[in-house]
């Protein structure tokens, strides 16, 4: 796989100011990694609903596609990712597999293509962009070290997010999927 492939992938989201998912009466599905041994992809996303629809259709029959804004994706599905230490799948046009990248990534990804579009996002959780990726890193180094969903009390941010004020994941995508 080609790296412009991916940047043209979170381009195209960035330019559409959405990525599109599927969710089921339990969330999104997690399906098991191609690349890594003991990790699971979250979810697979895609840049059309045509794309996410197929799947629907073929691989994911209890699914349906839903439209996840990239404020939404970057605040709250990617951390969510993060705090979980699963990776994201993204599906490139015409190809079957998912290209596996840690959620950390795809906010960088995401970052580069809004910089070079020219574009912001009006973040709720943290102060800028800059903000998001450090809290993100900061998030990757807990959970090497063994932070979990048990102590996140201790969770040293300087940025807007805290945890206990963020909106539920699975509500937001339940919400959403309602549209």
């Amino acid at each position: 796989m080609q790296k412009h492939e991916i940047t043209d992938f979170f381009q195209t989201i960035c330019q559409n100011k959405v990525i599109w998912g599927i969710v089921n009466d339990e969330g999104m599905p997690r399906i098991e990694s191609n690349t890594f041994t003991d990790d699971q992809v979250y979810s697979i996303f895609w840049t059309s609903k045509e794309q996410a629809l197929a799947a629907c259709e073929y691989s994911f029959i209890k699914c349906k596609p839903v439209a996840i804004p990239i404020l939404d994706f970057v605040e709250n599905i990617c951390i969510a990712m993060l705090f979980q230490d699963v990776y994201a799948g993204v599906i490139v046009d015409g190809e079957k597999e998912a290209i596996e990248l840690n959620p950390a990534e795809a906010m960088e990804y995401i970052a580069h293509a809004l910089q070079s579009q020219g574009k912001t996002l009006p973040f709720r959780y943290f102060e800028n962009l800059p903000d998001l990726l450090n809290v993100a890193e900061s998030i990757q180094k807990l959970i090497k070290i063994g932070w979990n969903e048990d102590n996140y009390y201790h969770f040293p941010t300087t940025s807007l997010f805290d945890r206990r004020r963020a909106f539920p994941v699975q509500l937001f995508l339940h919400s959403i999927a309602e549209k």
